[in-house]
């Protein structure tokens, strides 16, 4: 494994940010909008194109003189590691720093120790670094963890194997196993994330149905991460039992391995169809009692119930879930215009769990907390 030798200081790393996200941008424009002087713009460029991250050729405009630099990243040339670490699925992905997926693998299996799921997760690395294109360089790492923090960012504790977990430096391990910067979140503050990222709202709740219950909290347009970093563990409301809501609890109740041959409610027989209603039912009530408990402690505008569950049946459990509004016990023989209104609540498929570990990943790599550093590194064949 050979060192890159290149440490990207601010002014590198938004640049480079923004030719990711700008495709074919010409440089003394996003120069302008950054606020760098020509001289500072061939001292950031430069660098990148000797190592072989972004590439300039001259804009083909048609007229004489001097033509407008473009200037474009060089896909797969800086790659991120994605891991999600679940009690029954580990995947491990490489990812282009834009997005696309490079390779990725899934184990699905009951786990039961930790040091069994970080075996997993050992394999699956060496394993797919040796399809890496040839010139490919990982900067960076993210863990979306099953669990709670027993040290934010650093140390989680997971139903697995909750003993060997607490005694593990997660985040050291991954980055003894990688080479490069890791950051660790919880899956359902990644998926709050993910929802603050993409809608407009600025006060929800999002809770991740998996094997376990997750979730996490969004006020005033932040993630909220607590004393701990364990914010949004909703999973303490619901009681505890058999019939306690999971994604694969709905499986084994439709009689399903997977959710590849899924072809919709309307393809199921009666008699299956009858056991997703009664699943329904019980798991809606559930809902309902717990949210209603959180809008309690939280004014949320808005309930995510987000799942691998395909999307038609997570609208239908959506329009189980009823919430008491605020005010709506009151009555002293007034209006009722002092009621609040209702929270609306949004079932979303989550379909590229990987991509968010990547995109926590990125964010590491482009944004570093301060007083870290991040160095891209070869791969080793």
């Amino acid at each position: 494994m050979n060192k890159l030798g290149l440490e990207l200081n601010d002014n590198q790393r938004r640049f480079l940010g923004q030719v990711i996200r700008r495709p074919n941008v010409r440089r003394h424009e996003l120069a302008a909008e950054l606020g760098f002087s020509p001289q500072t713009a061939m001292r950031v460029v430069q660098p990148l194109i000797e190592a072989g991250i972004i590439i300039e050729s001259d804009e083909p405009t048609g007229v004489r003189g001097k033509r407008p630099k473009i200037t474009e990243f060089v896909r797969s040339s800086l790659l991120t590691v994605g891991i999600v670490l679940a009690p029954d699925r580990i995947t491990v992905s490489f990812s282009d720093l834009n997005g696309q997926i490079i390779s990725r693998e899934t184990v699905r299996q009951e786990f039961t120790r930790s040091r069994q799921q970080l075996g997993v997760i050992e394999e699956l690395l060496a394993d797919l670094s040796m399809d890496l294109p040839q010139n490919a360089r990982v900067v960076s790492s993210g863990v979306a963890a099953s669990g709670f923090f027993l040290e934010r960012g650093r140390r989680i504790v997971s139903r697995v194997d909750p003993g060997g977990w607490a005694e593990i430096d997660l985040k050291q391990k991954i980055e003894q196993l990688t080479g490069v910067p890791t950051a660790i979140e919880n899956d359902g503050h990644i998926i709050a994330t993910s929802i603050l990222e993409e809608d407009r709202r600025q006060n929800f709740i999002a809770i991740f149905l998996d094997a376990r219950i997750g979730g996490g909290i969004v006020a005033d347009g932040r993630l909220v991460h607590g004393h701990h970093g364990n914010a949004g563990v909703v999973g303490r409301l619901f009681k505890e039992g058999s019939e306690r809501p999971s994604e694969p609890g709905l499986r084994r109740a439709l009689q399903l391995d997977d959710w590849d041959s899924w072809k919709g409610v309307s393809s199921l027989s009666s008699n299956r169809e009858t056991e997703l209603n009664r699943w329904l039912d019980d798991i809606g009530k559930q809902f309902t009692d717990a949210l209603n408990q959180a809008l309690s402690l939280f004014d949320f505008e808005a309930a995510y119930i987000c799942s691998r569950i395909p999307q038609d049946i997570l609208e239908m459990l959506a329009s189980r879930i009823q919430f008491i509004p605020l005010g709506a016990n009151l009555d002293f023989g007034l209006e009722r215009s002092f009621v609040m209104p209702k929270p609306i609540v949004v079932g979303r498929r989550v379909e590229n769990f990987a991509g968010m570990a990547h995109t926590l990943a990125a964010r590491l790599f482009l944004n570093p907390p301060l007083g870290s550093t991040a160095i891209a590194v070869d791969r080793g064949r």
